[in-house]
């Protein structure tokens, strides 16, 4: 507190390294296929990239979207790597980013360890991400699509309780447990 100097730019949410973030994960997830590592570790690094750029996305989707499918996001959406800079760049309409975020939530849901042990941790990595957690994140990222009205899908809260009600049911896959009341 002692160092608070009001609303500028020295406490503001920097979103802008999120820009290079999802960028490297984009290359990630594009050159992972020519990279000289056996194909399990391959699939792992893509489940990972494809985890953290959903995230990044809906960090900035839930920060500075839009309100209304029509109205624009606010946010470029960008798939692929970017290897040179450029001044062109338009905000992408709300249901696309949700949709995209959504794709990669599902494929890394479906690609990451159940659990995180010895026979599938990458080295260097720090704390990876399970498909629990995916699974958890696309659950909330269908409830806050379900709560915007032009952008909600007819079965987006009944997607969230199914995979709610998976983790639960699973949840000594998962390694996991609810907290005791």
């Amino acid at each position: 507190l002692n160092l608070y100097t009001g609303i500028n730019s020295s406490n503001t949410v920097g979103f802008g390294g999120l820009w290079a973030d999802i960028n490297t994960l984009n290359g990630v997830i594009q050159y992972a296929e020519t990279a000289a590592l056996d194909a399990p570790v391959k699939a792992q690094y893509i489940a990972q990239a494809k985890f953290l750029r959903a995230y990044c996305y809906f960090f900035l989707v839930q920060t500075f979207g839009g309100t209304t499918a029509t109205q624009k996001s606010g946010i470029p959406l960008h798939k692929e790597f970017i290897t040179a800079a450029s001044t062109a760049d338009a905000p992408a309409p709300l249901a696309d980013i949700y949709n995209f975020i959504i794709q990669d939530f599902t494929d890394a849901a479906a690609s990451l360890p159940a659990t995180i042990n010895s026979s599938n941790l990458i080295s260097g990595v720090g704390k990876t991400a399970t498909s629990a957690a995916a699974k958890a994140y696309l659950a909330k990222v269908y409830l806050t699509r379900g709560y915007l009205t032009e952008v909600a899908q007819s079965g987006d809260f009944q997607k969230a309780a199914d995979l709610t009600a998976e983790l639960i049911t699973n949840k000594a896959t998962y390694g996991l447990d609810l907290f005791q009341n």
